[in-house]
């Protein structure tokens, strides 16, 4: 499995939403497990993935909206992300900054009582919980 984790970044290479979320999943879980020099790299190239997930969204949306695709995927991914990245201090950091864009994003189309979003709430509810996460375990 070691052996895999080069390579990574190659499966991160993918633009369907559901298909990212496993793979980043699984990235996760292959990071934890089997932590070696190139741990950090891999993670902070996940880690940009989703802020390009989430800027690419914002820019594409003329309300500046998430969509639910979206909101899904950041609901399944965020916590595994959060866990693995309690490990690496300056990764932890670049996690804080994704979590508090979705916060404001949260806050900002919480606010749009036109079209609400009920799957806002379990995104505020993960995002809470990986910044508790962080906040608990990180040295």
């Amino acid at each position: 499995m070691e052996e895999l984790l080069p390579s990574i970044p190659d499966l991160l290479n993918c633009n369907d939403l559901p298909k990212l979320s496993f793979r980043c999943q699984l990235a996760s879980e292959l990071l934890r497990k089997y932590p070696d020099a190139s741990s950090r790299v891999v993670l902070k190239s996940i880690i940009s993935k989703l802020k390009l997930i989430y800027d690419t969204e914002r820019s594409q949306n003329l309300d500046k909206f998430l969509g639910n695709e979206v909101v899904n995927f950041f609901i399944s991914v965020l916590p595994s992300i959060g866990s693995v990245s309690v490990t690496f201090c300056d990764v932890a950091e670049e996690v804080v900054q994704l979590l508090l864009k979705l916060r404001m994003q949260l806050s900002h189309q919480t606010s749009d009582t036109l079209s609400p979003n009920p799957l806002l709430p379990n995104l505020e509810a993960v995002v809470q919980n990986v910044f508790a996460q962080l906040v608990r375990q990180t040295p």
